[in-house]
């Protein structure tokens, strides 16, 4: 509906209200630090009106993600908090990385940042055994997971993402970030910036320690695909110091926790 551009906000707020849990976090996340906008949104209209009808459905699409994924008790698991920490924390500083660069994305960078390693929490859910061998595997031979699932799966949880992604009728660029998220070069044009900014948010989330994805092997960030096609659009990007702007998003990341926090309820 959100993405039909006929539909009108009532249309929205009279479906979001036949599901009070979703209303309740999406008040909560929209009056959080995470928007900026503490105690002054009071109804979904208010909702809509300050976020946008883009912006709510990227927000409805990661609390939906976070409720059909639950954490099963009674198992030894990779540690999911610290798993959303991370992609949650990797969308922070892709949206980050585009106001600095002044690309345009329209907000699709953070759910694209969030979403990128979706196919791991498949792959943990339903081959939970066969995944927990494949990070066993990634730690001892020092395998990227992508080697290591390929190896025990004959699949990588990016095309697992992508499967699950087009089930969800998700954007075509958020698909393609999902995809090539580590493999930017093989992006389509008209989503490689896109796919090279979830690239390189990924790497500096790794390098930083924010949470953690499960991934041991990182990447140099400036001798990388995505820094190259990124200066190729921007070059302003060389310039970039590195440390110094993941000192400035210290507070983005904090956002990024109090989002998985409230969404993961």
């Amino acid at each position: 509906m959100a993405t039909n551009p006929v539909t009108a906000m009532g249309d929205l707020v009279r479906v979001l209200r036949n599901d009070p849990s979703l209303t309740a976090k999406i008040l909560r996340v929209a009056n959080s630090a995470f928007y900026g906008m503490s105690g002054h949104v009071e109804s979904l209209n208010a909702a809509l009106v300050v976020l946008g009808m883009r912006e709510l459905m990227h927000l409805v699409t990661c609390i939906s993600v976070f409720r059909a994924f639950p954490t099963r008790a009674g198992r030894p698991t990779f540690d999911r908090k610290a798993f959303w920490i991370h992609s949650a924390g990797c969308g922070e500083i892709s949206r980050s990385l585009t106001q600095r660069l002044k690309l345009r994305f329209h907000s699709t960078e953070f759910t694209a940042g969030l979403l990128h390693d979706l196919g791991k929490i498949i792959l943990d859910q339903y081959f939970h055994d066969d995944f927990m061998e494949a990070l066993k595997l990634s730690y001892a031979e020092e395998l990227s997971m992508i080697e290591a699932e390929e190896r025990v799966f004959g699949v990588n949880h990016a095309e697992i993402g992508l499967w699950l992604a087009g089930m969800w009728n998700l954007p075509t660029a958020i698909c393609d970030a999902i995809t090539y998220h580590h493999a930017p070069v093989n992006a389509p044009r008209e989503s490689q910036s896109l796919v090279a900014i979830i690239h390189l948010a990924n790497n500096l989330c790794q390098h930083a320690g924010i949470g953690f994805s499960g991934n041991k092997v990182g990447e140099d960030i400036t001798d990388g695909a995505a820094w190259k096609i990124l200066v190729q659009m921007n070059r302003g990007i060389a310039q970039l110091d590195m440390n110094q702007f993941m000192l400035e998003v210290e507070d983005n990341i904090a956002r990024a926790r109090e989002f998985v926090s409230i969404a993961s309820e």
